[in-house]
């Protein structure tokens, strides 16, 4: 069911993909879009994916009367990132905003910065904001710490539709975890000015089921699923002409996955290698040997106070590094 308000071009397509939440839980994310000040709605429009859970009834999000609302409904579970990329397809705007449906816009001019920036440069290929995370303290109460820019993050941004199609990047099916990871890690790597919003635009909501708030157990249970997105992502940067850090990206995988090996201890080990193999055979042609470097940025990840790996060892990374070249 779409809901077409006008067909003036869009500017902005924001894309909600979601699985099991109603409409009670969606009036979230929708209700801080519909209150945006200083914005032409007739530029926006917003898609509902649903990805593969039950039905519901869009009559209920009438109420956000400023929306061109468009809702789609996937007849299976395809996971987060082929539920955005759905939304890309079935949609025309010239920028691409992906809100989760547990989240919300900060404040009621939050588009429009995005908009401003824009307008003062019309070739802006990314452009990403600050945002706020919501993360428990000791008693269990939600706080909102002001987490700054997250490079990491599909949120909080806004990419040129004309950008992704000329670097031709889609996410892809055989990620459902990480797919995020994927998606963006290429967008950095192959973007060469992204511009900055000093705006804190985005409010990012704990939950308890999210990969990224779970935390150890399950970077640990899917240490697989994180080397099978760098393959997919070597692959990726491979296949295009003219890439010349891909040595350089090789080595920072493979330190990525020594200090991820040690922090996160893979559940299954022979599963993790036998991914991790798979990745060298492949990329065996950038490959030099292991350098002095590695170890150096090695002990910097491990000293830098709250930082992802402070703490972790970093003395048996020649010996993963030898093991990963059998």
């Amino acid at each position: 069911m779409s809901k077409h308000k006008n067909t003036m071009k869009k500017k902005l397509s924001i894309i909600i993909p979601f699985y099991g939440q109603n409409e009670s839980d969606l009036a979230i994310p929708l209700r801080s879009i519909n209150n945006q000040v200083s914005v032409d709605f007739a530029k926006i429009d917003v898609h509902l994916v649903n990805d593969g859970g039950k039905p519901i009834n869009t009559d209920n999000l009438a109420i956000f009367a400023n929306l061109d609302l468009h809702y789609h409904e996937l007849h299976e579970n395809v996971g987060p990132g082929m539920a955005r990329q759905y939304g890309i397809d079935h949609s025309a705007g010239e920028y691409l905003m992906f809100v989760d449906a547990d989240d919300y816009l900060n404040h009621s001019a939050a588009l429009s910065s995005f908009f401003s920036a824009t307008e003062s440069d019309e070739n802006a290929q990314v452009l990403r904001s600050k945002f706020i995370e919501q993360v428990p303290n000791g008693n269990g109460d939600l706080i909102e710490i002001i987490a700054g820019y997250d490079r990491n993050a599909v949120y909080a941004c806004w990419i040129a539709r004309k950008w992704l199609n000329k670097i031709k990047l889609r996410f892809i099916s055989e990620l459902r975890i990480y797919e995020d990871s994927y998606f963006i890690d290429l967008i950095n790597n192959l973007t060469p000015g992204i511009k900055s919003i000093d705006d804190i635009t985005y409010v990012y909501v704990f939950h308890e089921k999210s990969l990224s708030h779970v935390g150890k157990s399950v970077s640990s249970e899917f240490a697989d699923t994180w080397v099978l997105s760098k393959y997919y992502e070597l692959k990726f940067l491979s296949s295009r002409k003219s890439v010349p850090f891909l040595k350089d990206y090789l080595a920072a995988v493979l330190l990525q996955a020594y200090l991820r090996y040690e922090k996160f201890p893979p559940v299954d080990e022979e599963k993790f290698w036998s991914v991790l193999w798979k990745l060298m055979k492949k990329y065996a042609y950038l490959w030099e040997g292991f350098f002095a470097e590695m170890q150096l940025v090695a002990n910097q990840e491990s000293q830098m106070k709250n930082g992802e790996f402070y703490g972790v060892d970093t003395s048996n990374l020649r010996k993963f590094i030898k093991k990963c070249e059998r």
